[in-house]
């Protein structure tokens, strides 16, 4: 198992948290901590698409890099 995957599956249980919370948890400030890990999923997986083209050899994709940079300043 590659570093790569496991980002991908780490990044895949924090969506999943966070989807989770957001349906079920009824207190609005734990939905915004849901809401918060769901994006931290998010990041995590356009960082782990970013390193796997550049690990490929490629150039790497710059759009995940640039989305990534973005919602972090955002």
């Amino acid at each position: 198992m590659t570093i790569d995957t496991l980002f991908g599956l780490g990044a895949a249980a924090l969506v999943g948290i966070g989807l989770y919370g957001l349906i079920v948890l009824p207190h609005p400030l734990r939905k915004i901590i849901a809401f918060n890990v769901l994006g931290g999923g998010v990041f995590m997986l356009f960082g782990a698409i970013a390193r796997r083209g550049a690990a490929a050899g490629w150039g790497g994709d710059p759009v995940p890099q640039a989305l990534l940079i973005t919602g972090l300043v955002v």
